[in-house]
């Protein structure tokens, strides 16, 4: 009698994919997971790779190496005049790790759009469940970014609220090319409902914009592929609610808000969130305007940034804040060869799906991971901090191997 196999298998390649599945799952909840399980799957791939000796498709690959290389481009200049030191590219650099398990992912016969979709899904419980015992004064009391108030686990609400948009972006781009089922639906709805609690718990108006957009896009991608009417004003119900829903939730902070922009133009800088983002952003593009080309580094820009400061031209907290904005850290820090590199991390999306002849919905994981990470990188520096970087790499890669494993024949990209 034959023995029976479980779906993935416990040996080989799927038991692998098994425990990548489990683990992943405490990457929030657990404090350094996010820091640490990088580092096993890269060794447990490199023992693959060694082993195996797989085919390595090296197009899909050079993609992601250059989305982690080109953002550190001018940062490696500048640390070699002087200007920056290594810790400033750490946070980005560090993801080059995961080449490794890309190589692994985009080989194993056994990845699916269904098993990311779950092992996201999985994750993004987890990381739930943890916030609200953090909320409710049970788990994580220890970090010192709780105020009791605004959850965040074991770092600033506000990068701890981008990144997990990332990995909803993941979620609902792989539930749309997977094979459409009730358990795809369910996954979605439920994974939209707990992650809108996290951010609203959180208190991140960042977050709560970049969540809107990707599961607006998520709904009138499924409303599009439906030709049925009924089922297309279902979806128009849906996102009217999830406007009325926000606008209920976060209203005030919304008006509090736009009373500061208000404020800003009228009566001058002053020390409120808004005021502080648009006067780093005016002392931002001052010091790129200085050294457009390369900027100035880390240490450099500080130098520079004191003159503006003097001359009151910007107010002199601006100094002790970071860009708010991947756009204009980049361009205060390396200039246009940091805009450059950013702009490599937003358009490959669409520089691969000419490259490879992939429709817009087949590429929609890696499509909607930029989004999330775009839009609440308008307001928040995502890239240069150690979750959000950390969190957009591994979104990044997982979202790579749902798109073009299923594309891979005979050791030949389609």
């Amino acid at each position: 009698m034959r023995s029976q196999v479980l779906p993935w298998g416990l040996k080989g390649s799927g038991f692998f994919l098994m425990v990548f599945l489990l683990s992943f799952s405490i990457f929030f909840a657990v404090e350094k997971a996010y820091k640490i399980l990088p580092v096993i799957y890269f060794i447990a791939a490199v023992f693959y790779v060694l082993k195996e000796k797989p085919f390595l498709y090296l197009k899909i690959i050079l993609f992601y190496f250059f989305a982690v290389s080109f953002v550190i481009f001018g940062d490696i200049f500048n640390i070699f005049f002087g200007n920056s030191d290594f810790s400033g590219i750490e946070q980005v650099a560090r993801n080059l790790i995961l080449v490794f398990p890309l190589v692994f992912l985009l080989n194993n016969e056994k990845i699916s759009e269904r098993s990311i979709v779950f092992s996201v899904f999985l994750m993004l419980c987890v990381t739930a469940i943890a916030s609200i015992l953090q909320f409710y004064s049970v788990y994580a009391q220890e970090s010192s970014h709780f105020n009791g108030q605004r959850i965040g686990l074991w770092w600033n609400p506000v990068p701890f609220a981008n990144s997990i948009v990332i990995f909803l972006g993941l979620l609902l781009g792989a539930a749309l090319i997977a094979p459409k089922s009730y358990w795809n639906n369910i996954i979605v709805g439920l994974a939209c409902l707990i992650m809108f609690v996290v951010i609203y718990l959180s208190g991140t108006r960042s977050a709560l914009l970049s969540y809107f957009v990707v599961v607006f896009i998520y709904l009138l991608a499924i409303a599009l592929d439906d030709k049925r009417v009924l089922f297309r004003s279902w979806m128009a119900v849906a996102l009217f609610a999830l406007v009325i829903a926000t606008a209920f939730l976060f209203g005030d902070r919304v008006a509090l808000a736009v009373e500061q922009l208000y404020r800003h133009f009228d009566e001058g800088p002053e020390y409120t969130s808004v005021s502080i983002r648009l006067s780093s952003w005016y002392y931002s593009w001052l010091i790129f305007l200085d050294n457009p080309l390369f900027g100035y580094g880390t240490r450099g820009a500080s130098a520079v940034g004191k003159s503006f400061v003097d001359a009151g031209v910007v107010p002199e907290y601006v100094v002790n804040y970071h860009a708010h904005s991947d756009i204009f850290d980049a361009m205060k820090r390396n200039g246009l060869l940091g805009i450059f590199g950013l702009l490599w991390v937003y358009l490959s999306p669409f520089i691969m799906m000419w490259y490879f002849k992939i429709s817009l919905r087949d590429m929609a994981p890696v499509l909607l991971v930029i989004v999330a990470f775009f839009i609440s990188g308008l307001t928040e520096i995502n890239i240069r901090h150690n979750v959000s970087a950390n969190s957009f790499y591994m979104a990044y890669m997982l979202a790579l191997a749902v798109v073009f494993r299923p594309k891979v024949q005979g050791g030949k990209v389609l």
